[in-house]
């Protein structure tokens, strides 16, 4: 076994563990995609009725800020989809390990503390993806007109940021937020041009590169104030 082998294989068992232990709560996850369903019912009916007097309001189709209803509702809809995959209970697990002084435990490995908790959360988006985000992906597809990508080009929350005032746009479209959900579902719908795409996704590749340098360096001076008491 190489270096680069001997290095990735126990972050490679902390994602089969993130796996395995979430097998344990398959029935929330199946109660999950009826909680999501719900979800995107209230926002389908909130948004229909937004649009009956925009289509006499503003005339073109009943458009607004540039999406018609069924944009809208694949916006939503796909909103959910992607976020039932991308969600998961890490941060919560974290807190309560510093909370009780578990911490201690993970500190003593020979490992990233922080590449295993983002192990954990990959494992576990993984069995969202097949249990959860799939399953809620076909029903709402089958249930709301959810329209397919605007092209093959162009396939790579739940308000756009057109909504947004230019003033506000202008801040946001260099600010990390917008790049979890809007840029791709903006990317879904063909919103962006492909000049466009490539900036959103350079941007967003940024800040994640700037993020993981930053959270590095905070952790790395925050370990050195931990205190933990007790044995």
């Amino acid at each position: 076994m190489n270096a680069i082998s001997q290095t990735v294989a126990p972050y490679l068992e902390f994602t089969r563990i993130g796996f395995v232990n979430i097998l344990a709560f398959r029935l929330r996850y199946w109660t999950g995609i009826i909680t999501y369903l719900i979800n995107v019912t209230v926002y389908y009916f909130i948004w229909k009725a937004v649009y009956g007097p925009a289509a006499q309001a503003f005339g073109a189709g009943g458009t607004i800020a540039g999406y018609d209803l069924a944009q809208m509702i694949t916006y939503v809809s796909v909103g959910w989809i992607i976020r039932s995959f991308y969600w998961n209970t890490i941060d919560q697990e974290m807190s309560y390990e510093v909370l009780e002084g578990k911490i201690a435990m993970e500190l003593i490995k020979p490992v990233s503390v922080q590449w295993m908790w983002f192990s954990r959360a990959l494992g576990e988006s993984v069995f969202r993806l097949g249990m959860l985000t799939l399953p809620t992906a076909v029903v709402i597809v089958l249930l709301f007109p959810v329209r397919l990508p605007a092209s093959a080009a162009h396939f790579a929350l739940f308000i756009p940021v057109a909504f947004f005032p230019a003033s506000v746009r202008a801040v946001m479209a260099w600010l990390p937020f917008q790049h979890i959900a809007s840029s791709p579902l903006q990317i879904y719908l063909g919103k962006l041009s492909l000049g466009g795409a490539a900036l959103a996704l350079a941007t967003q590749w940024a800040w994640v590169a700037a993020l993981l340098w930053l959270a590095d360096r905070w952790w790395r001076v925050s370990v050195k104030k931990i205190t933990i008491h007790g044995g």
